[in-house]
């Protein structure tokens, strides 16, 4: 059996924040888009270990909410290359892919604690997150 070129050793939300708004008007001017994902890749310095960050700012016109989550999840490294380049391309889809499930129910169950509408993320391809911020 080969050896995974990463392993997941967990995750950790860093950051919550729920904004009930009293208009549209205070939706940033900035903020139109219903979902803005970001992720950023850090390596240790023997590129063995790896924290990627997502955030997901969520604009939920309709009900006049704003949600911010910030999770942090920690990978162990079993890759050959010393292309720091490729080690982020490759932490960045598949991390993505593998924290983006737990962004989705933090999201889901702090938004259905304030009223029946809760907030469902749609799923994503992480295959565009090799450019994420690094």
């Amino acid at each position: 059996m080969a050896t995974p070129m990463l392993n997941f050793k967990g995750y950790r939300i860093v950051n919550i924040d729920y904004k009930l708004l009293d208009s549209i008007d205070e939706f940033e001017s900035t903020s139109k888009e219903f979902m803005d994902l970001s992720a950023f890749v850090g390596l240790t310095e023997d590129k063995k270990e790896a924290h990627i960050k997502v955030t997901c700012i969520l604009n939920d016109f309709d009900n006049l909410r704003k949600v911010t989550i910030e999770i942090v999840g920690i990978f162990e490294i079993f890759v050959e290359s010393e292309k720091e380049e490729e080690i982020k391309n490759l932490l960045a889809v598949n991390g993505v892919a593998i924290l983006f499930p737990y962004v989705r129910a933090a999201m889901s169950v702090v938004s259905s604690l304030d009223n029946e509408n809760a907030i469902l993320l749609p799923t994503i391809n992480t295959t565009g997150f090799h450019e994420v911020d690094k």
